[in-house]
């Protein structure tokens, strides 16, 4: 006699009722993680936004102690205004050509590496700056004249900003309110 086998079905995978809760859980803590995940990237943009005009200041120090004469910080606007873009003028802030037109004589506009046609650094990830009432002039000893704040924010958060300090010991620094 032989004998047949019944196969059952064996109870696999999910019912749509459990997809959809894990769907709606999901969901939920998405929407209730949203403004705290926005608010990390704001800051943290603002926070990379103020160490790279650290960076682009400091730059501007070691051109100046490289090259062993002036070197003046000039953003492409004047206070208050924002701006996103900055240059180094090498041995006085009223330099009018470039380098590379003058023989590399100075007063002149430096270009190099990361500067475009006109020697203008651009600030990234919609970084903006507002430069000091007066322009930063570094010696050829890293030293500033004369010391100033520079405000930067990010373009489309003009509400949170930091503050990026020039010391006369030509110290820069940053910090946020």
């Amino acid at each position: 006699a032989m004998r047949t086998r019944v196969h059952r079905p064996v109870d696999a995978g999910f019912s749509l009722v459990e997809i959809f809760i894990v769907v709606a859980v999901i969901a939920v803590l998405t929407v209730a993680g949203m403004p705290t995940f926005i608010s990390f990237l704001r800051t943290s943009t603002l926070k990379g936004g103020a160490r790279e005009v650290v960076t682009v200041l400091n730059r501007g120090r070691q051109l100046a102690i490289k090259e062993n004469e002036s070197v003046c910080i000039k953003s492409d606007v004047a206070n208050p205004n924002y701006g996103t873009r900055v240059r180094f003028l090498r041995g006085t802030c009223g330099a009018t050509a470039l380098c590379s037109a003058t023989g590399n004589v100075s007063p002149c506009i430096w270009t190099g590496a990361g500067t475009d046609g006109n020697g203008y650094l651009t600030l990234a990830n919609r970084i903006e700056l507002q430069p000091p009432a007066a322009d930063v002039l570094f010696s050829y000893l890293g030293a500033a004249t004369p010391a100033g704040s520079y405000r930067v924010r990010v373009i489309d958060n003009p509400s949170g900003t930091a503050t990026v300090a020039v010391a006369t010991s030509g110290r820069i620094s940053y910090t946020f309110p």
